[in-house]
């Protein structure tokens, strides 16, 4: 693992000729995950080299990933959607998690299976959601929370269709529903654990106030509160 300077991740490049090719044009030293024999593959000086990782965790490689130019796409699709988005001001920065599991300020679906949707927008309590925004043929959704948000209730952020989270390029296979997020108010502050292994779901598709999927549930069971010393919690625009 010394001989890797960056782990690389491409959502499109989904087999070993295709991660092969990327690799050459990287430089020496560049790795790139392929989660179907659980290897991660290295650019070296006389080719590409296989390392076996199935003895690292997940989180191992979901820190040290390198999504590219992510933070900066972000940024130029906010600025499509400036008045949808106005409140996030100059106050606002885009940066990478700073850990799997993290703190943000609070200001004023879950394992029961009640849903927030564009069909659904106020369906639970101190969630609103924005239904579809469109801007040619960029699609925004987003939610706001208010003061009525439960205290200590989990609540899962899943997406449908989701580009993948590293390493799940192949191991989330057919799912059409995947909870990488499961958050949680503490006072002022919401509490966001990522998960390194989402849970899944097949042939799902959420259009309404509830969905039955084991999928919530096991993404609570599986959130990690524990948090790791970071400083004072700040206003951010978080990526993975």
């Amino acid at each position: 693992m010394e001989r890797i300077t960056k782990v690389f991740f491409n959502p499109l490049a989904r087999t070993k000729a295709d991660i092969r090719t990327l690799l050459q044009t990287l430089p020496v030293g560049s790795a790139h995950p392929f989660s179907p024999g659980r290897l991660l593959l290295l650019r070296t000086v006389t080719g590409v080299e296989e390392i076996e990782i199935s003895s690292y965790p997940e989180s191992y490689f979901f820190s040290a990933v390198d999504l590219g130019d992510l933070g900066l796409t972000l940024q130029r699709r906010m600025v499509k959607f400036a008045s949808e988005l106005e409140n996030f001001n100059e106050e606002y920065v885009v940066q990478k998690i700073p850990h799997l599991t993290f703190k943000v300020p609070f200001e004023p679906p879950n394992a029961e299976c009640k849903t927030l949707c564009y069909n659904a927008t106020h369906s639970l309590n101190g969630f609103t959601h924005s239904r579809d925004i469109n801007k040619r043929d960029i699609l925004l959704h987003h939610i706001t929370l208010d003061d009525r948000l439960e205290h200590e209730k989990a609540f899962v952020v899943f997406a449908l269709y989701i580009i993948p989270v590293p390493l799940d390029t192949a191991s989330i296979g057919n799912a059409t529903l995947c909870c990488p997020l499961v958050i949680k108010r503490e006072g002022s502050l919401l509490l966001c654990s990522i998960l390194p292994n989402p849970t899944t779901d097949t042939e799902k598709m959420c259009s309404g106030a509830a969905l039955q999927s084991s999928s919530f549930s096991g993404a609570i069971q599986r959130a990690n509160w524990s948090l790791s010393p970071l400083e004072a919690p700040t206003r951010l625009l978080l990526y993975t």
